[in-house]
């Protein structure tokens, strides 16, 4: 992130760690962050430095998902798919790599992120009851961590949403 350089790293688990969130997902127990590790390890209470935003994040638990069932696991290794708790600011597209300082030596990285098309169609939304607004920009903005493809914003005293087709935003 601070050269520009293209570099690369070896799917080993002796290599500095990096992994790529690929999907968010708003939960009753904590959002889930589900990433891909490409390289070294991650444990249970370790702290990562999300490279988009620059800020630390802990990885507080991990699972290992099947479908629905959420199994706990105390360690993920280079080429595992697992889901985070703990994650703040990590989204769909970014990027968790050691910090700095960390034991493997730091090696700050940054994978490239998917890229996802923007909306195309657009409509506008209104609570029932105006009194529900504040709860609909809530709602809204949950979806947009979520989905990558639906965005909102707020124009001319109206809430406009945009994504992928009438299905999606319905």
């Amino acid at each position: 992130p601070d050269t520009g350089k293209e570099t690369s790293r070896e799917r080993v688990v002796d290599e500095s760690f990096c992994a790529l969130c690929f999907k968010t997902e708003i939960d009753s127990h904590g959002d889930l962050a589900h990433i891909r590790v490409y390289s070294g390890r991650l444990k249970a209470g370790d702290q990562v430095l999300n490279t988009r935003v620059a800020k630390l994040e802990r990885a507080q638990m991990l699972y290992s998902m099947h479908a629905d069932e959420r199994i706990k696991i105390d360690e993920a290794v280079a080429g595992s798919i697992v889901a985070v708790v703990g994650f703040r600011y990590t989204r769909t597209g970014d990027t968790i790599c050691d910090p700095p300082s960390g034991s493997a030596g730091g090696g700050r990285i940054v994978l490239p992120s998917p890229k996802f098309p923007d909306g195309v169609v657009t409509m506008v939304v209104e609570p029932i009851e105006h009194s529900d607004r504040e709860k609909l920009i809530e709602v809204l903005t949950r979806f947009e961590r979520e989905d990558p493809t639906f965005s909102w914003e707020e124009k001319d005293q109206q809430l406009v949403i945009s994504g992928m087709g009438e299905l999606h935003l319905e």
